[in-house]
């Protein structure tokens, strides 16, 4: 491999690794705007189980169920953990070429 393939070899990874790094902080603000309205939900079923039952009327709440869609959720989490594995092998190859 020549100087020039191995600089293009660093170039190209850590243009790679700088992208999944984009690619997980949206993910992860995506999940933090989808946990919302399970919190809502969350924070409801707790008050109730202290005996608070007027907070079942709160249209707020009925309204967080609407916008839960729990199989989204579920698929947000594999693309999260799908991209920190995808970050911490770049991450070694990293490390095996010597860059920061």
């Amino acid at each position: 491999m020549t100087d020039e393939e191995k600089r293009q070899q660093k170039a190209t990874l850590l243009l790679e690794y700088h992208e999944a790094e984009e690619d997980l902080k949206q993910l992860r603000e995506k999940a933090a705007r989808m946990a919302q309205p399970f919190l809502a939900v969350g924070d409801f079923l707790t008050r109730a189980s202290r005996g608070q039952p007027r907070f079942g009327r709160d249209e707020g709440v009925r309204k967080s169920f609407e916008y839960m869609r729990p199989l989204e959720a579920l698929a947000l989490i594999d693309e999260i953990d799908a991209a920190h594995e995808k970050l911490a092998d770049l991450g070694r190859r990293k490390a095996a070429l010597g860059l920061p």
